[in-house]
């Protein structure tokens, strides 16, 4: 399209300038007439001329010449003929360029009408924004510099210091060295904007964007720091009054101390979103847009760098978002290394005195990296709150031991019960059991607390020895980050090899590695090339740790003690090994089989059966679509009957049949779900009906069925979506499928039920519930269905009723305008993000914008780096936008259900498509205005 408006802004300026040319090709020709006419007024054949002075000529004017012929003489004044030369030349002069200035205008108003001039009037105010932009961001770091760094450093220097020195430079760390390079940059971009209207930015940007890490790194790197020595000091009395002196300022009037030291950490971020924008309106000839392309790629690179991990203030936000929802609040969450796992409602199973009628209380519950919250939750201020359980309060999880709890009187329970033993206050061992509400939920919370168990225990095995954290060096294999997740040290990339045989060491039961491979290993690998892996290791062990021998009883006694000198264990594991270190039968006269498993085998055998039970419960779509890996699954199984295992590997392997067995039950069925498949039409007419229902009731079944649909979707069903084929994504990604269909549905269900309306009173009836509808959806925080009702009250066939909106109260009005800007798609719908992160659960994401982060990583990175190593960073940042996304599966909604209205939303056929809709306005328009010319007087 570029191209063919350049072709005919050319094709126009040609067409000027042959015009120009032919005028003064005319003006020419005129000119030359008018010199032969002249000539032949001169000299006529009939009447020969004579030349002779009349009179004297005088020194200030011109002589006259009188012309004398046979017949009569002609009297020629010579200066009026030059003035009439002169006029006509004005008047020549006047008509040639009131015609070139006519048809430039018309070329002009064509350009500036064109998209091409559009386009760059609109790259002209990003500029200017993206200076202003800088500009305010400045004044920022100099209200930071300038004032409260200046005003602590002096009150680090008084008699009676609030603070110290160490603790101003931790907080404020090098700010002013981002003041002068942001100084510079800005004196830069000033420079260039003052060559108006030649605006070309790409030098200023080239020259000052690669040098962002080196002037950001230490401020990232510090960031958890300074948070938590910021936090200390707010908690002393003296220094809040100081700070609050500063921030009444008027300088710094809406500019608090928290604020300004978050300002920096997403300047990375503004400048890519910014400068994405001006190239997308560059054309492609500029000078701008190669440099832009490879500004904004750097740019890309460097935010990924900085942001390969989850900002540490985001958890600890998040964390002390908890804390402060908490009645009384909680001390076990003041914790920097605190990271919240899970939330959500469990059932409490309390002692009954009929074993098959259970007792059960409902909790909500959250886990912590460190700790097991049980909670009540209750409304305060129309927000939900919780209390913490007195009696139990917060239970470590490293003293926790999580079991499978089977409840056979009840068989619709049998396979939902967790329990949990736990050290209490007095010291003794306790334990509670707790029911799922369904086996998906039950194998999330059983993978998540086991892992955070045994993380735990590893961290607490590493803390206590002498030797100190360890620290892994980047081979020729794999390669691994600066960064660090609680204990574990993050992988870059390396060989498919080496990170399988990573699966294999005991201390990564870090939440990191283990989620990341389980969930993205299919972009590089296939799910029988792990389970054989995993199996050959496992026959290994089996087969090196099997030796058969002939022994007397006293020959296995000897044998034991001097096994259990040779191993250097800590004393659990040494008391294990020596009650049963082998395995002796007497009654084949001494011949026996020993297999003993030394410490290094039961760390791997351990590691591959809780690499195994994360699969099975995170991840089981893998075994219930390929049967070949199931009956591998099943081979491990049967191979571990035979072994003399440890007991800790033995209740491992026991665990991991039972939830293999629970995961092949079938689901039971939902009955909102079940309203999705196809039914009989309904003999009643809903869009009718839709007058007469309250909207409050209307936004609650929209919730239940929004989240009903977003529960359903399982850990890798985004990412087989975008990596599947387009006929297949509705087979290996269902849930997905199903929410995106009820999406366009529902939008195209709302506006039939607009346009279906029979009189106009009406349908600015309907448009004023759904109005109301979507606010209430919003207070919910149902931006699923936010959504559906704003794209569909700003749908463009619904903007012809122009009488219906005028008839819409001025209070609607706005709250649909409010609507309008939350939706908006300016920064990627930036708005709407805002408004999700700040919303408490439960709520429903809009599930468009969670997957186009997705999209974005998949599209930014390879999968794989240096020929054959997998980009395990890529990895790393899919697993965590995959997560953030389905966070939000934790909380539900408690309305109750009504059939009635979810079969009319559900069940309602549609009158047509989205293009039938079109011709439906359209035609009903037609009919309104040929109704109005009948009506109206002739």
């Amino acid at each position: 399209s570029l191209k063919l408006m350049r072709a005919n802004l050319e094709s126009a300026l040609n067409s000027s300038v042959a015009e120009v040319q032919r005028l003064k090709e005319a003006n020419s020709e005129a000119r030359s007439d008018i010199t032969h006419l002249r000539a032949e007024a001169l000299q006529s054949p009939k009447s020969p001329v004579r030349w002779c002075r009349q009179s004297p000529v005088s020194r200030r004017s011109k002589p006259d010449y009188v012309y004398y012929s046979s017949h009569r003489v002609i009297k020629v004044h010579v200066r009026k003929e030059e003035e009439e030369g002169k006029n006509a030349a004005k008047l020549q002069r006047f008509i040639r360029s009131w015609l070139i200035h006519k048809k430039w205008r018309d070329v002009l108003k064509r350009y500036l009408e064109s998209p091409s001039a559009e386009m760059m009037r609109t790259r002209n105010k990003l500029i200017w924004k993206l200076v202003a932009s800088e500009e305010n961001y400045v004044d920022q770091l100099k209200v930071l510099n300038e004032d409260y760094c200046l005003q602590c450093e002096m009150a680090a220097a008084a008699r009676r210091p609030l603070l110290t020195v160490e603790q101003c430079k931790a907080i404020f760390r090098n700010c002013n060295e981002l003041l002068v390079f942001h100084q510079l940059f800005l004196k830069g971009l000033h420079l260039r904007v003052e060559k108006w209207p030649l605006l070309a930015i790409g030098e200023v940007l080239k020259t000052f964007v690669p040098m962002l890490p080196t002037v950001y790194q230490q401020y990232e790197s510090q960031e958890s720091q300074a948070i938590e020595m910021l936090a200390d000091l707010m908690s002393e009395p003296s220094f809040m009054p100081f700070i609050e002196g500063i921030h009444s300022r008027v300088i710094c009037a809406s500019l608090s101390l928290e604020e300004l030291l978050q300002v920096p950490l997403n300047r990375t971020s503004c400048y890519l979103q910014e400068l994405q924008e001006l190239l997308a309106h560059t054309p492609f000839e500029h000078v701008d847009y190669p440099i832009l392309k490879d500004v904004i790629a750097n740019l890309e690179m460097i935010q990924k760098t900085m942001s390969d991990e989850p900002s540490t203030l985001d958890v600890v936000q998040r964390v002390l978002a908890v804390e402060n929802r908490i009645e009384d609040g909680c001390e076990a969450l003041l914790d920097k290394e605190q990271v919240l796992i899970r939330e959500g409602s469990l059932d409490v199973v309390m002692n009954s005195e009929s074993p098959k009628k259970l007792k059960m209380h409902s909790k909500y519950f959250f886990l912590f990296s460190k700790h097991l919250l049980i909670t009540t939750k209750f409304k305060k201020n129309s927000q939900n709150a919780y209390r913490l359980s007195k009696d139990i309060g917060p239970i470590p999880v490293v003293s926790c031991r999580i079991m499978e709890c089977k409840f056979k009187e009840v068989p619709e329970l049998n396979y939902l019960g967790i329990r949990v033993q736990y050290e209490a206050k007095d010291g003794l061992m306790d334990d509670i059991i707790l029911s799922a509400h369904s086996i998906a939920d039950k194998a999330q919370w059983f993978a998540d607390l086991s892992q955070c168990v045994e993380n735990a225990k590893q961290n607490r095995i590493l803390q206590s020895k002498s030797l100190g954290q360890p620290v892994e060096l980047s081979t020729t294999f794999i390669r691994y980050s600066s960064f660090k997740s609680g204990k574990e040290q993050l992988v870059n990339c390396g060989t498919l090899e080496s990170l399988m045989q990573r699966l294999l060491t005991i201390n990564h039961y870090g939440m990191d590695f283990v989620n990341t491979f389980l969930m993205t290993f299919p972009l590089f690998t296939n799910s029988r090339a792990v389970m054989e892996f995993l199996y050959k290791k496992l026959t290994e062990l089996f087969k090196q740790t099997r030796v058969r021998s002939v022994l007397t009883p006293e020959d296995f006694i000897l044998q034991a003690k001097a096994s259990s000198k040779s191993l250097s264990l800590p004393i659990r594991s040494k008391s294990s090994l020596q009650d049963k270190p082998q395995r002796y039968n007497a009654s084949n006269g001494g011949s026996g089989s020993w297999t003993p498993i030394n410490a290094e085998a039961a760390n791997v055998l351990s590691a591959i059966f809780f690499a195994l039970r994360q699969w099975v419960c995170k991840h089981f779509y893998h075994f219930r679509t390929n049967a070949d890996l199931a009956a591998d699954m099943e081979r491990v199984i049967e191979a571990t009957k035979t072994q003399d295992l440890p007991a800790k590997n033995k209740r491992s392997v026991e665990e991991l049949k039972n939830l293999y067995q629970m995961q092949k039950l079938p689901q039971p069925a939902d009955p909102i779900l079940a309203l999705l498949k196809p039914r009989e039409p309904s003999q009643k007419e809903p869009f009718s009906e839709i007058l007469f229902l309250d909207p409050k009731v209307i936004s609650e079944q929209l919730c239940l069925i929004e989240s009903k649909l977003f529960s359903r979707i399982e850990t890798g069903e985004i990412l087989r979506h975008f990596t599947s084929k387009k006929d297949q994504k509705s087979v290996v990604a269902p849930n997905v499928a199903n929410g995106l269909n009820h999406f366009n549905r529902m939008s195209l269900f709302f506006l039939w039920s607009v346009a279906m309306q029979p009189i106009s009173a009406q349908r600015t009836k309907v448009l004023e519930f759904l109005i109301t509808v979507a606010t209430e959806c919003l207070r919910q925080h149902n931006f699923s269905s936010v959504m559906q009702l704003s794209s569909v009250l700003n749908h463009s066939a619904l903007r012809k009723f122009r009488g219906e909106w005028a008839g819409v109260s001025k209070h609607l009005r706005q709250q649909l305008e409010t609507l309008t800007k939350i939706t908006s798609t300016q920064k990627k719908f930036r708005r709407l993000r805002d408004e999700t992160e700040r919303a408490q659960p439960p709520l429903v994401p809009y599930l468009g914008v969670c997957m186009s982060e997705v999209a974005t990583i998949l599209e930014a990175r390879p999968n794989f780096v240096n020929n054959d190593m997998v980009n395990f960073m890529k990895m790393r940042q899919l697993t965590h936008s995959i997560t953030n996304i389905l966070q939000y599966q934790q909380g539900l909604y408690e309305f109750s259900y009504v059939e009635e209205i979810c079969r009319m939303l559900l069940c309602t056929p549609l009158p047509g498509s989205e293009d039938e809709l079109y011709d439906f306005v359209e035609g009903l328009m037609e009919h309104l205005d040929d109704t109005l010319c009948i009506s109206s007087p002739s």
